[in-house]
């Protein structure tokens, strides 16, 4: 990530309690990130679309998507994000409680750039998350949104 670039993040979740723990996560970085958040496949996919009351809204550089929510699934998510050509560079990370390996080869086979299964422990959580966001910020280069 480029000096004074701020990391947008879209997190996508129906768990309110995960979201709203990842934007405490977010709030203790030492560099600037900020994180938008969407209940459901839907919502996230307006946001990302700018469509109606989200037609203002920037682009985030970085997903995180739960698989399992009601109506349209993360991976139909993955699947639409990566099937439209102003979204598929957004890199989409799967955030999720499952670790069955069928959903691993089903997320990196729709071109997921990761997979994370969230642990149980609060303090495994944050640390795992720590741990990916410094990577995408210090490591990997993330598009302009």
């Amino acid at each position: 990530m480029n000096a004074g670039t701020v990391m947008d993040i879209l997190h996508v979740d129906d768990s309110e309690d995960d979201l709203l723990f990842l934007q405490e996560i977010v709030g203790e970085l030492d560099f600037p990130c900020s994180i938008r958040t969407a209940i459901n496949g839907d919502e996230a996919l307006s946001i990302l679309r700018r469509e109606g009351k989200y037609r203002d809204a920037g682009r985030p550089n970085l997903v995180l998507l739960d698989i399992r929510m009601p109506g349209k699934d993360g991976f139909e998510v993955l699947k639409e994000i990566k099937s439209d050509p102003a979204l598929r560079m957004i890199p989409v990370a799967m955030l999720t409680s499952s670790d069955r390996r069928d959903d691993v080869h089903r997320a990196y086979g729709n071109c997921a750039c990761g997979y994370i299964t969230k642990p149980m422990n609060i303090n495994q959580f944050a640390d795992v998350m720590k741990k990916f966001l410094v990577y995408w910020k210090d490591v990997s280069r993330l598009p302009k949104p």
